[in-house]
């Protein structure tokens, strides 16, 4: 029987870990997305449309401290109302879920508080080795909670929930739904986007959204997380139409962060069939590794609000690329990033580094590549390092060792609860060797006259150029433009 008490749930974002390593970002910011995690807004939906129960979103980065981030919820708490707490975290968030339980905790001992999100389906252990956690729900956290909330007071229906870990208990496998069509898609309402502007001078924010949920299982996604979860997919007329609703909510672009694998060219298609049936031009944008993407394909992605591809290169030698899924050699990408850019889709390069395979040249490679491709908008990130990802549970035999799930679950039982070497290929040695070459990458990039001029030449028929030559029209090609800027620059000095 379900309890005729309101449940007011506190949905908790919490901090970002504190990286060892930060990423190089040459993109100038577009790479960068500050928004509540999709899957949460997916929970928060729910739970307001189909369980008749209220909720809301306590983003922990948006407040200098946490106790201000439960100070502050508190004041919209309806009165005759019971709390209940859900923490959505990812493996490498379990310092911050620690410090959020300890704090919530002390701010009041009696809100039940629960987990959810990849670290459960990752790591179900941790419910054990963190105190005052009631229950991790494990798998679609939608209709575990929902049966949650009917059988609260209910132990030994409790246990009876598929998904639902409780410390103490014994483990169960994540509880999946066969499809999404039962769950709810996010709605934009009744949040505070303008909190989430990464620049104040900016009027609009990028959001994460997915069109799916699970594991493709193609090599493109051997480093991607979540490997066991089945593949479903939103029904895509749902996403478009949410797309639609984007501009009135100052959400200027959405980025479909699903896996590099999702996205087969019967998908795409489908994909923007849906757009052309709305006349959609929202904003949008999708990554993918090293793959063909035809002219047709490319034309129709401009048209619907395509305006940026993400393009993943993992910095490994070319006998290893086919692992990853990579189809494409370096001169056929080129050739696609000068279509990309001629249809106005901006072109990204995503590079991977210090993974697999490593050797003490990534950092020579990537500066060659990039420059081969014309130094585009690009960025680098860490080879991610998952404990569920296919890749390291291969037991591949490379030259970066991966750490095992079982260091992972070690590491919650010690002071320091997720020591960040475990985020990386070879641990503590992998960790000083990629800082290594992100600083040797930072000053390689920064110092490449090649880069330089790229990031000139669209200016250089730009009217202050042409002023500062004291001309008042340069006549010729940027390259006699860029003769005169100069020469009027250095006679100057």
């Amino acid at each position: 029987m379900r309890s005729s008490l309101v449940k007011h749930i506190w949905l908790i974002q919490p901090h970002d870990p504190a990286y060892p390593v930060l990423p190089i970002d040459a993109a100038g910011g577009r790479t960068v997305r500050f928004a509540p995690a999709w899957d949460l807004l997916c929970l928060r939906t729910f739970i307001m449309d189909r369980t008749g129960h209220t909720c809301e979103m306590i983003d922990v980065r948006l407040f200098n401290t946490i106790p201000e981030a439960f100070r502050e919820a508190e004041r919209h708490r309806p009165p005759k109302s019971s709390v209940i707490a859900i923490i959505y975290a990812g493996p490498h968030h379990a310092s911050a879920v620690i410090e959020i339980v300890e704090q919530l905790h002390a701010h009041d001992p009696d809100i039940p508080l629960m987990l959810t999100g990849p670290i459960m389906t990752t790591m179900p252990e941790v419910v054990h080795y963190v105190p005052h956690l009631a229950f991790g729900l494990r798998g679609d956290a939608e209709t575990i909670l929902r049966h949650v909330l009917d059988a609260l007071d209910i132990p030994h229906r409790l246990k009876a929930i598929p998904g639902l870990i409780i410390p103490g208990e014994p483990l169960k496998p994540p509880h999946w739904l066969p499809n999404l069509k039962a769950l709810s898609l996010p709605s934009w309402e009744d949040l505070d986007w303008v909190a989430y502007r990464t620049d104040p001078e900016a009027r609009s924010v990028r959001v994460e959204a997915r069109l799916s949920r699970g594991h493709p299982g193609t090599p493109s996604d051997a480093a991607c997380p979540g490997s066991s979860e089945p593949l479903r997919v939103w029904p895509m007329t749902r996403m478009a139409q949410l797309l639609q609703t984007c501009p009135g909510h100052g959400i200027a672009e959405v980025f479909l962060s699903d896996p590099p694998g999702f996205w087969t060219d019967d998908r795409l298609d489908e994909w923007c069939r849906h757009l052309r049936a709305l006349r959609s031009n929202q904003s949008w944008a999708f990554q993918t590794m090293m793959r063909d993407i035809s002219e047709e394909r490319l034309h129709e992605f401009a048209i619907h609000g395509a305006r940026r591809i993400e393009w993943v290169i993992p910095a490994v030698e070319q006998q290893h690329r086919a692992a990853l899924g990579v189809t494409l050699s370096d001169d056929e990408l080129k050739r696609i990033l000068q279509r990309c850019r001629a249809k106005g889709i901006d072109p990204v390069l995503i590079y991977w580094v210090e993974g697999p395979w490593s050797n003490d040249q990534e950092a020579n490679a990537v500066v060659a590549h990039a420059q081969h491709m014309g130094f585009p908008s690009l960025a680098v990130y860490p080879f991610p390092c998952y404990p569920d990802a296919p890749l390291v549970k291969s037991g591949l035999t490379v030259a970066g060792k991966p750490p095992t799930h079982t260091e992972w679950i070690a590491a919650l039982q010690t002071a320091d609860r997720m020591p960040s070497v475990l985020w990386y290929w070879n641990g503590a040695a992998g960790l000083k060797r990629i800082r290594r070459t992100m600083v040797d990458l930072h000053k390689r990039m920064a110092r490449n006259p090649f880069r330089i001029l790229r990031s000139w030449w669209p200016s250089l028929g730009h009217s202050r150029l042409e002023t500062a030559s004291g001309h008042d029209s340069v006549p010729g090609t940027r390259l006699a433009r860029l003769r005169a800027w100069i020469k009027a620059t250095t006679t100057r000095a």
